[in-house]
């Protein structure tokens, strides 16, 4: 196909989150075991994707759209730092993961989007 889909009917029911996604494949590496990501295949349209534009379509309006966030790495932040991730329900386990090593390490300006 031309890009990696995703549905939202599985054998004609509602899918359960991240039940329509890609499934990514794991393989057996000299380092281990790792995740081969985008195995479904699919055609690749290099020219396609680097003659797209790269220009914001509007600026971020920091009062309205962003507001919340704002105000909340700014009560997190330290030294005017804050580190940020996010992930999908696929990737749940993957955030849960990162987040408990920030805290480990002593890092608590950590967010989770």
């Amino acid at each position: 196909p031309w890009f990696p889909w995703h549905t939202t009917s599985c054998s004609g029911r509602p899918c359960k989150p991240g039940e329509g996604n890609l499934k990514h494949v794991r393989e057996q590496t000299s380092r281990g075991w790792r995740y081969k990501q985008w195995s479904q295949p699919y055609i690749h349209r290099e020219d396609w994707v680097q003659s797209r534009s790269r220009s914001i379509p509007h600026a971020p309006d920091a009062r309205s759209t962003y507001f919340d966030l704002i105000k909340l790495a700014q009560q997190i932040s330290k030294e005017n730092l804050v580190i940020v991730t996010s992930g999908d329900w696929d990737y749940r386990e993957l955030v849960l993961n990162w987040f408990l090593h920030v805290h480990q390490l002593k890092y608590y300006n950590a967010l989770v989007l």
